[in-house]
């Protein structure tokens, strides 16, 4: 479907061949947890979000993007466990124009991001609000595509991994930081 190739690229895109983009933190390792989508690209299986999440705990990876969205926490216990391990949670608000609660964005231990619209530093007329958002970023970004071009996407799934790559460096250089 693209949408992972795309959130990664604003985190990671590599410009090694002079051409294409740079993402926010380019240097850093990224690994890829997918979960099976029906051809709307709607996750089949909820559960398969959450044992991404323990999974990436078990690698003891320092901070999970996750650019997706449900209206049941599902995620309570996993993102406890991520923050009691140290690791930083972010995620999309969600693109309901709501402020119905999406999680895991309105968790208490996930940063929830909103988006900003193109023009203006105000939210976004499609992002999600409330307790759904602790941060906003720009909504529409210049990414990888799956076809091996690049393109213009939209959404609060593109803010969140802006966020998750800008902290991305914060504990190695802080490491007493407490987020």
């Amino acid at each position: 479907q693209g949408h992972g190739t795309a959130v990664t690229g604003v985190i990671a895109a590599s410009m090694n061949n002079g051409e294409g983009i740079t993402g926010i933190a380019p240097n850093v390792n990224i690994i890829v947890i997918k979960a099976e989508c029906d051809e709307r690209g709607n996750f089949k299986r909820t559960s398969d979000l959450v044992f991404g999440l323990y999974y990436a705990i078990e690698r003891d990876v320092v901070i999970v993007n996750m650019s997706f969205g449900t209206n049941s926490n599902v995620f309570a216990e996993p993102a406890r466990l991520a923050v009691d391990s140290d690791i930083i949670c972010v995620a999309a608000a969600g693109n309901d124009s709501t402020a119905a609660l999406t999680y895991p964005a309105a968790d208490p231990n996930v940063i929830g991001v909103g988006a900003l619209a193109s023009d203006s530093f105000e939210l976004a007329y499609y992002s999600n609000f409330g307790e759904n958002i602790d941060v906003v970023a720009p909504g529409t970004v210049y990414t990888t595509s799956n076809d091996g071009t690049y393109k213009t996407m939209n959404g609060t799934s593109f803010a969140s991994p802006i966020v998750a790559a800008v902290l991305a460096p914060l504990p190695s250089v802080f490491p007493s930081i407490v987020v």
